[in-house]
């Protein structure tokens, strides 16, 4: 914590019991933003996954071209 660094021990002197609930308030403020950041990111990316099924065609990614032949496919030969 951030108060319990000696540079800043004026300060939470000065500002006695308020400091420690002003510490706390803080850390409960992260943690809640931290909920709701993780509970934002899982929902985009749930949406992202069911966009990505919707719009590729299995048909098209699992089809060769018709043009290609064992000739194209295989390695070219290292220099």
């Amino acid at each position: 914590m951030i108060l319990d660094d000696p540079r800043f021990e004026p300060a939470r002197q000065a500002l006695g019991p308020l400091a420690t609930q002003l510490a706390d308030v803080t850390g409960r403020a992260f943690i809640s933003g931290m909920d709701r950041a993780f509970i934002i990111s899982a929902g985009f990316i749930m949406g992202c996954a069911v966009l990505s099924f919707l719009l590729i065609n299995d048909r098209v990614a699992s089809t060769v071209p018709a043009d290609a032949d064992e000739a194209n496919l295989a390695p070219a030969p290292a220099d």
